[in-house]
């Protein structure tokens, strides 16, 4: 017997708090300068999956109610009129009009408890099912905003090394003129600024489409982002032990929770079809009373009754409904176990990846400052002869080269991080707040 459990309703608890919590008024300014929780409120307000969610969430609570109100008598009241025509022997006619209210109470019935069940699962799919749309949504504004972020960096990175491959043609060019350079060295820087001026179309390009997958989740333009600060330093992991991930996303995961719940019905539904072959009893208490026609009132009758059912016989019904439960509840054991495996895989490698950017990070920081110094070894060493033109063009992009990896490389760790985080079951809004706190 599986053990039920529910943490999905804290993302929907924390959404909600989210909303309410700060009075909003973004939406009704076509341009806005916001930051990660502004514009994460506003995808909350225009996200249809989001919406249609909390929507089937909302009516599979209703489902266990529904479920339970074969718990509680149901009262009929039914009106009976019968008009009569006798010829033989005598001819006789007339009417009759007959009030009956009838009460049933079930006292013992079989398929009662597993509907309950199944029903109270289904709503708690529905939780499960929210909290993954909450979660696909916080991954999907982390990525859509930093995207943004990382693109007009690398405009900000390809405008800075135009301007800087155009001071160094011009320079080139006054250096040729004098005979200090040769054409060839010409040609090189201005096939540099060419490639540069290229890179810089491409970065605005990018850009544009990066605000275009922004606008597409928040419904509204969002031309001003704040940047990540200078000084935002990598946020620690919560455990540098993958197996406490992997032990996270078995108990958290949304997504085994819905297949766990499967895995739960089915169970259920071997008991519900069973049920087919147990006695069922049920409580009746009828009054009829004339009311009207040839019937007088002492015709009035009231009787009460204790309903018992046994099946005899179905034709092997109940037998084969119940052998195919079984099949089907193995089954969804077998998804469950695939889907532990395939979740335990997904955690490691978002695990190993969150290192690995972590790694990359460091790596970049060390080789910028060594670009930089490259750099100015190479300037200086044209200034008195001893670099090339080819040498100083060189160490120009790789210091480029270096600056946009290491933008793009922040970037993309504390997107692995929220994947991570995500993977595990346990991304919160506290976690996008952490996020929009390294911001300027």
């Amino acid at each position: 017997m599986l053990v039920r459990r529910s943490t999905a309703s804290k993302f929907s608890k924390s959404i909600r708090c989210l909303i309410s919590a700060v009075a909003f008024t973004l939406t009704t300014t076509p341009v806005i300068a916001a930051d990660l929780i502004d514009v994460l409120k506003l995808a909350i307000q225009n996200d249809a999956t989001l919406k249609a969610a909390e929507l089937s969430s909302e009516a599979s609570l209703l489902a266990p109610r529904i479920a339970r109100t074969v718990v509680y008598p149901s009262v009929d009241l039914d009106v009976h009129y019968t008009e009569r025509e006798i010829l033989e022997p005598v001819p006789n006619s007339g009417d009759e009009s007959v009030g009956v209210v009838q009460l049933r109470q079930w006292i013992l019935s079989p398929y009662l408890k597993s509907g309950i069940n199944i029903a109270e699962s289904q709503a708690r799919d529905a939780e499960n099912t929210l909290s993954i749309a909450e979660q696909n949504l916080y991954i999907k504004v982390v990525e859509r905003y930093f995207d943004v972020l990382a693109a007009r960096d690398n405009l900000e990175t390809a405008e800075s090394e135009v301007e800087a491959l155009t001071e160094f043609f011009d320079l080139t060019e006054q250096r040729l003129v004098v005979g200090v350079v040769t054409q060839a060295d010409l040609d090189d820087a201005k096939a540099r600024l060419s490639l540069a001026k290229s890179s810089r179309i491409q970065a605005a390009n990018a850009i544009e489409s990066s605000r275009i997958s922004l606008e597409e989740i928040t419904g509204t333009s969002v031309e001003d982002l704040v940047p990540l600060s200078d000084e935002a330093t990598l946020l620690d992991p919560q455990s540098n032990d993958v197996d406490w991930w992997v032990d996270q996303a078995t108990e958290n995961s949304p997504e085994l929770e819905l297949q766990r719940e499967a895995v739960y019905r089915a169970e259920q539904q071997i008991d519900r079809s069973s049920a087919g072959s147990k006695p069922s009893v049920f409580f009746q208490a009828t009054h009829e009373e004339p009311i009207g026609g040839s019937l007088k009132k002492d015709d009035a009758t009231t009787t009460y009754s204790l309903v018992l059912t046994v099946p005899f016989l179905d034709g092997g019904l109940t037998k084969h409904e119940t052998q195919q439960s079984r099949l089907l509840h193995r089954a969804e054991q077998r998804k469950l176990d695939a889907l532990l495996a395939s979740t335990k895989s997904r955690v490691l490698i978002a695990y190993l990846n969150t290192e690995r950017s972590i790694q990359l990070v460091k790596a970049l920081e060390d080789a910028s400052r060594a670009s930089e110094s490259a750099l100015k070894v190479r300037q200086s060493g044209l200034a008195i002869g001893v670099t090339t033109t080819l040498e100083l063009l060189n160490a120009q992009r790789d210091r480029f080269a270096v600056i946009r990896d290491l933008h793009e490389a922040r970037y993309a760790y504390f997107e692995s991080l929220v994947r991570l985080k995500a993977t595990a079951g346990i991304l919160s809004l506290s976690d996008i707040q952490q996020l929009n706190g390294l911001l300027e």
